[in-house]
């Protein structure tokens, strides 16, 4: 009990400093002060020593809400090599955060600190719509990550060049699938979807007929849409990679993970396991009918 009476005292102690803090940040970035954002960003670094790494992408995310802003960008004549790098640039510090949320899924206090500092200080710079969208997106990556980690089957975060040239969220299997990942309504289900299976036009108009039926018109015309778009994502794949043999599409409720620590809920790990265990089964079946040897192979091996 000891201990815990003396991290409640220090919590106290810690968020009134961090108020004192967060007055002093939004006054650097009102003025542009570069000294005093690097004075304040100093100081938090030391009031939470362990969590040097969170800080600093909390400071590199204010950096890049204000890049993306309107109102922020004192330079629209950039060439075509500039924009490449801003957005490789963007998409570093983006798979930085995701990669820091993933290895930070036990530090449920700090990131809850960590979102509230993030979220205040965007409504302080009129940047809450952009900091929200920044959050959904790398907060549904890391929730689909913990999810493709817990059925083994070894997700890899892409480098930047990836991400910008790709648009590729994850890859899933060493490297042999993509994944790209929607945050969808709280009041959505989890949702997984394959160019395998809508590659037939008779089946992808099966699939989003059951959807109609389903569900409401809003959803059937969004997945209508994302089924068109996975269709061309899959061909540009394809272009530059042959090897590809499956993309993913998966749609993650923001209702499905924690808020915090992005940590998924079983309901969204049982989902996508059965999910995963039928897309099996569908891989077994196709090779079965394009393949009279490999067919032979396993009903000898079935029959063992």
């Amino acid at each position: 009990m000891k201990d815990r009476k003396h991290f409640l005292v220090d919590e106290t102690i810690a968020s009134k400093e961090q108020r004192s803090l967060q007055d002093w940040v939004l006054r650097a970035y009102a003025t542009d002060n570069k000294e005093q954002i690097a004075a304040a960003r100093s100081e938090f670094e030391h009031l939470y020593p362990n969590h040097t790494d969170g800080i600093s992408i909390m400071f590199d995310t204010f950096e890049t809400l204000r890049d993306q802003s309107s109102g922020y960008q004192k330079d629209s004549g950039i060439n075509r090599e500039e924009t490449r790098l801003r957005l490789l640039k963007k998409s570093a510090n983006t798979i930085r955060t995701v990669e820091f949320l993933i290895a930070s899924k036990a530090e449920h206090d700090f990131l809850e600190v960590f979102w509230k500092f993030l979220a205040d200080i965007a409504l302080s710079l009129r940047l809450s719509r952009d900091f929200q969208n920044l959050r959904r997106h790398v907060s549904s990556e890391a929730a689909v990550f913990h999810v493709f980690s817990n059925l083994g089957a070894n997700p890899i975060l892409p480098t930047p060049e990836e991400d910008v040239l790709k648009s590729v969220d994850l890859s899933i299997r060493g490297g042999k699938d993509y994944v790209q990942i929607k945050g969808v309504h709280v009041q959505r289900k989890p949702y997984i979807i394959s160019m395998e299976e809508i590659r037939d036009p008779k089946n992808a108009r099966r699939i989003l007929t059951d959807i109609k039926e389903k569900h409401d018109g809003e959803w059937y015309g969004y997945m209508d849409e994302n089924f068109r778009n996975l269709r061309e994502y899959y061909h540009k794949v394809l272009d530059t990679d042959k090897t590809v043999p499956n993309v993913y599409l998966f749609f993650v409720p923001y209702s499905s993970y924690d808020p915090a620590t992005c940590i998924p809920k079983s309901s969204l790990i049982n989902y996508s396991k059965e999910y995963f265990k039928q897309d099996d089964k569908r891989s077994v079946d196709k090779l079965i009918r394009d393949n009279p040897l490999a067919a032979a192979l396993y009903k000898i091996k079935s029959e063992l």
